[in-house]
């Protein structure tokens, strides 16, 4: 599968928050496109992806979206937005994104995720 070397990054940034946030199920988490999406972006988070701005960031996902490797989702939570919950997973957003299943099978080979 052909990546950029920024797209390759991309993902692998999101892999790092998905298994700081959920550890052992971070893969099903993913699969599911259950990974909260901030509002800003992950690239705003002080602890992924610094070197991208939010409209590198929306440009990258938009690239993953089309070659068929990133899911964005939208759903309306009601989750009360208060203490550790809402420190360690967003800012109020309704999106979340994740990778298509056998695509994170084979990037997991590529990229040694």
């Amino acid at each position: 599968m052909k990546l950029t070397a920024e797209e390759a990054r991309y993902i692998q940034g999101l892999v790092a928050r998905a298994k700081e946030l959920h550890g052992e199920k971070w893969r099903r988490i993913l699969e599911k496109k259950a990974l909260a999406l901030p509002k800003k972006g992950l690239s705003q988070r002080t602890d992924v992806l610094e070197e991208f701005d939010p409209g590198e960031e929306e440009k990258f996902i938009k690239q993953l979206v089309q070659k068929n490797i990133v899911e964005i989702r939208k759903q309306e939570t009601d989750i009360q937005r208060q203490g550790c919950f809402q420190d360690r997973y967003g800012d109020g957003n309704d999106k979340f994104i994740g990778l298509r299943p056998w695509k994170l099978r084979k990037l997991e080979e590529q990229l040694d995720l």
